[in-house]
């Protein structure tokens, strides 16, 4: 949704509360979608990251073509009934299905032979069993 649009609704939330019941909308959307635009707004605006114009246009371009491609899934859904909140629930829910929690790094693996060449298995115990469910809480 644009700028404008959703600087609207806020308008007429403060007159009419009950207004995103009509169109379907959930307040905490759009008061998030706008402190997004505003972020991105000052993130290109921004002199202290000291990027240069292609780097600013490269970003620029990825951020509107991924915005776009997340309104693309919604509004192409399977299940049509399902509402935006619901619909990103369930891409949420498959993205921590498919991103693990945890990654092996070097640093540890090393740190873990260290520690079993002088004889404690402890950490590799603890590591192994974080491995053994990357996607889950530890």
């Amino acid at each position: 949704m644009a700028k404008i649009q959703l600087e609207k609704i806020r308008e007429l939330m403060k007159t009419n509360p009950d207004i995103l019941k009509y169109i379907n909308q959930d307040p905490e959307i759009i008061e998030r979608e706008l402190k997004k635009d505003e972020e991105y707004t000052k993130l290109m605006k921004s002199e202290e990251l000291d990027m240069d114009k292609e780097i600013r246009d490269t970003l620029q371009n990825w951020i509107i073509s991924y915005r776009k491609r997340l309104l693309d899934d919604f509004e192409n859904r399977e299940d049509v009934t399902l509402s935006i909140q619901d619909f990103r629930q369930q891409r949420i829910e498959k993205m921590l299905k498919k991103n693990p929690k945890f990654i092996l790094r070097n640093h540890l693996a090393q740190e873990c032979i260290k520690k079993a060449e002088e004889g404690d298995f402890s950490m590799i115990d603890g590591l192994l069993k974080v491995l053994e469910s990357p996607f889950d809480e530890h």
